[in-house]
């Protein structure tokens, strides 16, 4: 069982349908591949590869003015939009697929405004030698270290925890002393059980510390790390589930920026 689909299952199961879409997700991904794919056989520099770029700003425009943002993924070497397969995979997208897998890309975002500059400066990372890639601390780190202020790349980590281990970033620590103790171990209780109160309904996902810090205590602390790695996943997918039913019974969780709020929490549990 995959981790990465069983999160974006949860998000596609509990916030509602989308509201952008995969045909214009697909068209999007494509143009992308073409650029690589034309880096590939002509280099970077080609007319054909600039002209595969300028189409590409294009496309992602489009998508931008309909939808907004657009965050890809790539599972299992598909392309994945909230949890669905964009489209039938062409050579070219097989190959751009591939070659995000082999670097660690497991999502890119390309925010609203993206210009010809950015999406160069990240075909030229595609084709970074590993020397480079190294040195950066990786592709999401040679991403942040260029000029993209509209380009993102996360790598997502997995790793079991023991039962007297407790995992907190020192981003989330505020958001920690926002939730009363009694308040923490509240939903604990409720993520692991089904029925009782729910403690959630008073909770909003009103900044990233929030989310951040709830998305941790999805973490499965109570498995053997040398436990079934499937147990562990089903385990915490309940848990995210829960976390996130619990959520919308908020209605401000509801709302279009909620549902944001709650996909980017299943982005941030690692």
């Amino acid at each position: 069982m995959n981790p990465r689909i069983a999160a974006s299952q949860v998000v596609t199961a509990v916030a509602g349908p989308d509201i952008v879409k995969p045909r214009d997700a697909y068209a999007a991904v494509r143009s992308l591949a073409f650029i690589y794919a034309n880096g590939v056989a002509y280099g970077l520099h080609h007319n054909i590869t600039r002209t595969a770029i300028m189409d590409a700003v294009s496309v992602l425009t489009t998508f931008h003015k309909a939808h907004g943002d657009l965050t890809i993924e790539v599972i299992e070497g598909d392309f994945q939009l909230d949890g669905h397969v964009t489209g039938p995979a062409i050579a070219s997208m097989q190959e751009l697929a591939k070659r995000l897998m082999s670097i660690g890309a497991q999502s890119l975002t390309f925010g609203q405004g993206v210009a010809y500059e950015e999406l160069a400066q990240l075909a030229a990372c595609l084709f970074a030698g590993e020397a480079v890639m190294k040195e950066a601390g990786g592709f999401a780190g040679l991403v942040q270290a260029a000029n993209m202020p509209h380009i993102h790349s996360t790598v997502y980590t997995y790793r079991r925890v023991s039962a007297d281990e407790t995992v907190v970033h020192k981003d989330v620590a505020a958001a920690a002393a926002s939730l009363k103790p009694e308040v923490q171990s509240s939903i604990r209780e409720y993520l692991e059980q089904e029925g009782g109160a729910n403690p959630l309904k008073e909770v909003t996902l009103d900044n990233e510390e929030v989310v951040g810090f709830l998305a941790g205590m999805t973490a499965a602390a109570d498995e053997d790390e040398h436990g079934d790695a499937r147990e562990f996943v089903r385990k915490a997918t309940l848990r995210l589930r829960r976390l996130c039913e619990g959520l919308l019974s908020n209605a401000s969780n509801r709302t279009q920026k909620g549902r944001r709020s709650l996909r980017r929490m299943i982005e941030a549990v690692e």
